[in-house]
């Protein structure tokens, strides 16, 4: 019987390992050490899957192709083990998880920097913290329902403005307001009430 596999020619060399030299912007250098302690020097780019942005020193994983390229495939090890892992893509990167969730777990922080537009979509955000420290030249919070609950709430702003078109409501077992210059309040009705003492204290008092 006549046998009719076909022999496939591997389309790349075997892998090899190397040595970061240099970086150019996307174009590595790689020093490749033979069995034969001969070096040479071979350039690179980094493959799309290796996301973690190779440093100089770093023993990286080479493959070269017979069309000629030569492309980094992973970062193997990093001699400075502190050193930060930079996650980096020239493209728009999404992480999709369909069918789970998507956990970001840090000890010492988590930091959002971008020079364009912040969009965040939700049925129900949950934050647990001890502190919470959020620095914007403008955010805007639209919503159905928001609600606070804390055991301590301050505020502290240059300038404040609140408009409420419907029923504004306080609900407090003591209410202090202390105002440095002048306090004016004005309504089409007013009415103050108190179960048991009304005071007015100042130097000059007008009625009417």
């Amino acid at each position: 019987m006549q046998n009719l596999a076909t022999k496939i020619e591997p389309s790349t060399l075997p892998s090899e390992d190397g040595y970061v030299v240099h970086v150019d912007g996307p174009l590595l250098t790689v020093r490749v050490r033979t069995e034969s302690d001969d070096d040479f020097e071979v350039r690179a780019r980094r493959a799309l899957s290796c996301l973690v942005a190779p440093n100089l020193g770093d023993r990286v994983l080479l493959a070269r192709l017979r069309d000629g390229s030569s492309f980094v495939l992973a970062v193997l090890e990093r001699e400075e083990e502190e050193a930060e892992l930079r996650i980096a893509s020239d493209r728009s990167i999404t992480i999709e998880a369909p069918a789970g969730r998507v956990d970001v777990v840090a000890s010492e922080g988590i930091s959002l920097v971008t020079a364009g537009k912040l969009s965040a979509s939700f049925d129900t955000l949950m934050a647990v913290g001890q502190r919470v420290l959020a620095d914007a030249r403008r955010a805007t919070l639209v919503g159905g329902v928001v609600e606070t609950i804390a055991d301590v709430l301050a505020q502290r702003l240059k300038r404040s403005t609140r408009v409420v078109t419907g029923v504004d409501q306080l609900r407090a077992g003591h209410a202090d307001y202390q105002v440095d210059k002048a306090l004016r309040i004005h309504s089409e009705n007013a009415f103050v009430t108190a179960a048991q003492v009304v005071k007015l204290d100042g130097e000059n008092i007008h009625l009417g």
